[in-house]
C-alpha cells in the first residue's frame, strides 16, 4: 500500500502518479515508502513538483525536485498535529531556499487541520488558509520563480544556482561534509 498523489489534466487522463517517500511512522503503518521523484510539465505553464505531507520535513526531496527543474511544487497533507506552524515555518523556507512557488494544501476534517499556505519564490506569503474550506484563486507569475533564480532572491543569494553550480563542479558533497563538520 503506498501513500498516492495522482496527477490528472483537464481531459481527465491520468499523467503521472506520486507515492510518498517518507511515510509518517507509527501513525502510517503498512505504507510503503515511494522511491521516484515526481515532476510533469503544465505546457506553456511551468514545471511542477509533487510532494506529499512528511516528505517536505526532507531538504532533500524539494531541493531534488527544483533541481530537476520544478518551478511550482504541489504539496498535499492531511495534518493535524499540534506542530503545523513548524510546518508553515518550512513552507517558507522551502520556497525561498529552492526559490519556487510553494502550495500546501492541508486538509480538514477527518484527520487535518486546514491552515493551507501558499508561498512564492522569495517565501513570502501569498496565501493563508484558516480552518475552513476554501477556494485559492491565485495568479502566478512564473517569470518570477525563473528571476529569482537568475538574479536571486530578492536580488541577493541564488540557492538554487550555488547548489547546481557545486554538483556540476563534480564536488563530492559528502566529503565536504565530512570536512565541514572536522573543522566545528
Amino acid at each position: 500500500m503506498y501513500n498516492t498523489a495522482t496527477v490528472i489534466n483537464p481531459k481527465g487522463k491520468i499523467v503521472t502518479r506520486y507515492r510518498k517517500m517518507f511515510p509518517f511512522y507509527p501513525y502510517e503503518t503498512g505504507v510503503t515508502p515511494g522511491q521516484d521523484f515526481c515532476v510533469f510539465d503544465v505546457p506553456k505553464v511551468a514545471r511542477f513538483g509533487v510532494s506529499i505531507c512528511y516528505d517536505m520535513w526532507f531538504p532533500e526531496t524539494i531541493r531534488t525536485l527544483t533541481t530537476m527543474g520544478a518551478e511550482v511544487i504541489m504539496h498535499p497533507t492531511m495534518s493535524g498535529t499540534i506542530d503545523r506552524d513548524i510546518e508553515l515555518s518550512i513552507v517558507r523556507a522551502m520556497a525561498s531556499v529552492n526559490q519556487c512557488y510553494f502550495f500546501d494544501v492541508n486538509g480538514l476534517d477527518t484527520g487535518g487541520c486546514g491552515r493551507s499556505i501558499v508561498c512564492g519564490p522569495d517565501g513570502r506569503i501569498l496565501h493563508q488558509s484558516e480552518g475552513t474550506e476554501e477556494i485559492i484563486p491565485l495568479e502566478l507569475n512564473i517569470g518570477m520563480a525563473k528571476r529569482s533564480r537568475e538574479l536571486g532572491i530578492l536580488r541577493l543569494g541564488q540557492p538554487l544556482k550555488s547548489f547546481r553550480d557545486h554538483i556540476h563542479s563534480g564536488t563530492n558533497l559528502e566529503f565536504t561534509n565530512l570536512i565541514y563538520l572536522r573543522l566545528i
